[in-house]
């Protein structure tokens, strides 16, 4: 006799095993079903952070390379406008 244990292992030989252990077998399978689940959702919930945290970086980058020429374009107006205050001032 044979007791279909689901996805698993396959089919679980139950021949001289008590009820107990019969049902012992299959809650296990059971709470071993549930743990892949859970573990396929982090898994999952894994994949997904991994992407936004990827996404993040990028945009961090871009916020970087554009604040970094923001100060060099300040630097380059205020070079410009001393040179045009030296030039038109009088001697």
């Amino acid at each position: 006799m044979k007791c279909n244990s689901g996805w698993f292992w396959g089919p679980v030989p139950v021949t001289g095993w008590s009820l107990p252990h019969a049902a012992a077998a299959g809650t296990l399978m059971l709470i071993m079903h549930t743990l892949f689940e859970i573990i396929d959702d982090l898994t999952h919930l894994v994949d997904k952070t991994d992407d936004r945290i990827r996404n993040e970086t990028r945009r961090v980058k871009l916020v970087e390379t554009k604040s970094a020429s923001c100060g060099m374009l300040v630097v380059i107006v205020l070079l410009l406008i001393a040179i045009v205050v030296v030039a038109v001032w009088p001697v």
